[in-house]
């Protein structure tokens, strides 16, 4: 965590053990600079403004920058690189960076009166359009998503359903498929021993419908107890499965049967929208 009077800066720990990367470390340097640059241009006001419900993860004088527009920007960015372990701390930090330079640079104009200036008013006013066109469009796409009767019902039924996994979770897929033809038998899973230059993490977890991955969650409710999955893609990474306990979901069981039936066609719909706005 870095702080100035103007600025607070708390980025995600990094994932799993071992030491912070060249491109960590400068991007941090980088990041504390910025911290006493802002400090200088953004006073702090009098009173600090809260945002209620929200997760603030770094503050700019009177500015913002929420978990959730944080994790909109990394995930709707271009991933390239964010495989290799070591990255993901660095790829964050970079995001996380550029947003408050934005906002930065905002609040410079804004003082400076360039959001009057009218070269400045017309490039905004297409701006506009464009991003009306955009939600326009969004909601006619999402608009056409629709949940059948069947979807449903095999959706509480799966709902009600909580598995205990076992998973080995790997950085590169021909890792993941080396290891998985050696798995023929599930005695083979349970005493697997892995080098560490594989880059793997074999772990165990509890699986609740809705929360998982839906590759990873489709991959487990198809699966027999104590048999082993393919090698599945889901993330930045490549998962073997195997189920190791079924019982009933708590949280789920515990519903009245409207609460779960909206529940349910909540996670569908978020399900396929998100699926359909991908493919366009």
């Amino acid at each position: 965590m870095w702080r100035a009077d103007g600025l607070s800066i708390l980025p995600q720990a990094p994932q799993g053990s071992g030491s912070t990367s060249r491109e960590g470390r400068d991007l941090k340097r980088a990041l504390t600079l910025l911290a006493f640059l802002a400090a200088a241009a953004c006073p702090a006001p009098a009173q600090e403004i809260s945002l209620p419900g929200e997760h603030v993860i770094a503050r700019a004088g009177d500015v913002f920058v929420s978990e959730h527009e944080f994790l909109e920007r990394y995930e709707l960015l271009p991933g390239f690189g964010r495989q290799a372990r070591g990255q993901v701390e660095a790829h964050k930090l970079e995001v996380l960076y550029s947003i408050i330079a934005e906002k930065l640079l905002a609040a410079d104009a804004a003082a400076r009166g360039l959001d009057t200036d009218a070269v400045i008013q017309l490039a905004l006013r297409e701006t506009r359009k464009l991003l009306a066109r955009d939600a326009l469009y969004k909601r006619e796409v999402i608009a056409k998503v629709d949940v059948s009767g069947k979807e449903l019902s095999q959706g509480i039924a799966l709902a009600l359903i909580e598995l205990s996994i076992r998973y080995i979770y790997f950085d590169r897929v021909e890792d993941a498929g080396f290891v998985r033809s050696q798995l023929r038998r599930i005695e083979d899973f349970r005493g697997l021993r892995i080098d560490s230059s594989f880059h793997a993490l074999h772990d165990t977890a509890t699986l609740v419908w809705g929360e998982a991955d839906p590759a990873v969650e489709s991959a487990a409710y198809h699966l027999k107890q104590n048999e082993i999955s393919p090698v599945v893609r889901a993330g930045t990474g490549f998962y073997i499965l195997t189920v190791s306990g079924v019982h009933r979901s708590p949280g789920y069981a515990s519903m009245a049967s409207d609460v779960l039936r909206d529940r349910v066609m909540t996670i569908l719909r978020r399900r396929k929208e998100k699926a359909r706005l991908e493919e366009f």
